[in-house]
């Protein structure tokens, strides 16, 4: 007895080895311990939180609440009624204003333009420049720096209508490279003559909207954009120039419209954003509530071809390009039509991107939602990684480039992160022929991820690929070096028609516990839809040989909620895109809850919770 009890000990301890070198397989250890749900990781790793950016306050409605110093001059600039000879430089106390210069009290004496209001703006001082709603220029901004963080300069809007609306053309919308103490809010920016959707379009000659470049002389800190547009400019950027020097903190981006981006000789996307090594301890970015639309393209690619001519869609322009990211939070975004990738996200070596927040974002027709790795196969680039709670829907739709594809998070060579609660839905077009929801790129290395509690539903293909190719609604790629990688707790649900798997897994290092699958448990083989190392399982094989907690799970129809029945439900159009067009209309003066992500996203959600019927399935 003794020596039978001593060769089992012998056993198991060989067999402990051989786990950790990741050669004893699933189906001789047959694991049956759960694994916890592991939302409690969420808000753990990024390290990051809006109140890292010292914004000013915001009111019940959640605007910037904007109040002069003592000392800030008030100027008034109107295209119509302005004089610049007669015109009167305020104080922040004279009684032709009152409490609020936004809404001027008495008459005032404006200027006529922009240039020469800004020769009466003070350089380190908290001045306010206040442009007429309902007007228009044809003039570019220049921004002042405020006295500090919480004494900023201003340059906004007066009185009741529309945005301000500046028609720069082929010019820069905003012509200063290193702002720094400053709000630039409800202004509207508009390259009018390269509009190719505009009356007024004469050529694709153009600029960037902004060009922000902090470098080692001069550094960019405490800048607030809100309530604006940039429309139809050739590229937004935000970048840290040279590693040397002061770093770019605390730029926040909220509630503002970037559209239309394009370029016929370079790449081009919404907002082209590149950090640095030094970046690596300061919050730097927050992008909040905004519309990032139809971005990097103006039409559609004729041969798939990557050619720019006439602004034509390639694989290298996104509504957002980030590059050695660090410190970042994008928080309830709507991520629509992108040339290609809705948030492209690079990281060339270890580390060199860390504490990335992306929560609660709305992903809409992109070819690929979030793309976190490609362009090196480095190690471990990425650190400490949030991705939580966004909706993604219907991938791949209007293929701007003519690629045949529908990625839903894209993801490598990440140490430390969760994706937590997000869905991936509704990719409807059997023409596309790479599509899936989630995957875990071939060769990537990857420590300590977590994907739990997802949902991904009714992602289709056109044909069947062999099982050694197979694509599923999550795939792990081969070749993948993986350690603590956790897939528990989704629902993985297969659209009527679709040729994918629910589960495939071709690498080692992943530990599967308490996910739900469609897989019909018929025990037949016609049904299966798991992939294990190149071959197909039924629900009940996979049971007994890899995940004995499985589940298996049914679809109800509210699980088919879209945006168009969202237009329709919230009568906010019969149509996509006349709710796309409302979200054009939305602005300080005129805002909608109903039309930014949060609320569509909870409703999106609500047609999967208490829905997806789960049960535990024993052959």
């Amino acid at each position: 007895m003794q020596n039978l009890t001593l060769s089992l000990r012998l056993i198991l301890l060989s067999c402990f080895f051989l786990i950790v070198i990741s050669s004893c397989s699933i189906e001789e250890l047959n694991p049956t311990v759960r694994v916890e749900n592991s939302s409690a990781q969420r808000g753990t790793l990024a390290s990051v939180s809006e109140a890292d950016f010292l914004l000013p306050g915001q009111d019940a409605q959640g605007w910037t609440v904007l109040s002069p110093s003592a000392d800030s001059r008030i100027i008034y600039v109107n295209a119509t009624t302005g004089n610049d000879a007669t015109s009167v430089v305020y104080k922040s106390d004279d009684s032709a204003i009152g409490s609020d210069p936004s809404q001027p009290t008495g008459a005032i004496k404006p200027f006529r333009t922009i240039a020469a209001a800004y020769g009466q703006m003070r350089n380190g001082k908290p001045d306010w420049m206040l442009l007429a709603r309902g007007e228009e220029w044809e003039e570019s901004l220049k921004l002042t720096d405020g006295r500090s963080g919480t004494e900023r300069s201003v340059f906004s809007a007066y009185g009741s209508g529309k945005r301000p609306l500046l028609k720069t053309g082929t010019k820069a919308g905003i012509k200063t490279f290193r702002p720094n103490r400053v709000i630039v809010a409800s202004l509207y920016f508009w390259a009018h003559t390269r509009d190719t959707q505009s009356t007024e379009f004469v050529s694709h000659e153009g600029k960037r909207g902004f060009d922000f470049l902090s470098d080692e002389d001069e550094d960019i800190e405490d800048v607030l954009i809100e309530d604006c547009v940039f429309m139809a400019y050739k590229e937004n950027t935000i970048q840290d120039r040279l590693d040397p020097g002061k770093p770019m903190k605390r730029i926040a981006i909220r509630r503002s419209i970037i559209a239309w981006s394009y370029s016929t000789d370079s790449h081009s996307s919404g907002i082209f954003y590149k950090g640095s090594a030094r970046s690596k301890t300061v919050p730097s970015l927050l992008l909040e509530e905004n519309l990032f639309d139809h971005n990097g393209w103006a039409t559609q690619s004729i041969n798939g071809d990557d050619n720019r001519a006439n602004g034509q869609a390639t694989m290298y322009n996104h509504n957002i390009y980030f590059s050695s990211a660090n410190n970042i939070i994008v928080r309830g975004n709507l991520f629509f039509r992108a040339s290609s990738i809705g948030n492209k996200w690079r990281s060339d070596s270890w580390g060199k991107s860390r504490h990335l927040l992306i929560k609660n974002n709305l992903y809409y027709d992109n070819e690929v939602a979030i793309s976190l790795g490609g362009n090196t196969d480095n190690p471990l680039r990425f650190h400490s990684v949030e991705v939580l709670d966004n909706v993604i829907l219907s991938n791949g739709l209007s293929r701007p480039t003519n690629r045949a594809l529908s990625w839903g998070v894209d993801a490598s060579d990440i140490k430390n992160g969760i994706f937590d609660n997000n869905i991936v839905a509704h990719q409807r077009n059997l023409e596309l022929r790479s599509t899936y929801g989630f995957r875990l790129k071939p060769g990537s290395k990857m420590a300590n991820v977590t994907f739990s509690n997802n949902v991904v539903y009714n992602i289709m293909r056109e044909g069947f690929l062999s099982p050694d190719n197979s694509l599923g609604l999550i795939t792990v790629e081969k070749n993948s070096n993986l350690k603590n990688v956790r897939i528990v707790n989704n629902d993985l649900i297969l659209g009527e028609n679709s040729s994918l798997v629910t589960l495939n897994l071709k690498a080692a290092g992943v530990t599967l516990a308490n996910n739900s699958y469609s897989c019909s448990p018929d025990d037949n083989q016609a049904n299966a839809c798991l992939n294990y190392f190149g071959e197909l399982y039924t629900l009940d094989v996979w049971q007994g040989k890899v995940e004995p907690t499985a589940n298996y799970t049914s679809t109800t129809p509210d699980m088919n909620r879209d945006l168009t029945e969202y237009a329709t439900t919230m009568g906010l159009g019969s149509a996509t895109e006349e709710l796309i067009e409302k979200m054009y209309e939305q602005s300080k003066a005129n805002w909608n809850t109903a039309l930014t992500a949060p609320e569509i996203n909870q409703w999106i959600r609500e047609g999967f919770e208490n829905n997806i019927g789960e049960e535990q399935y024993q052959k």
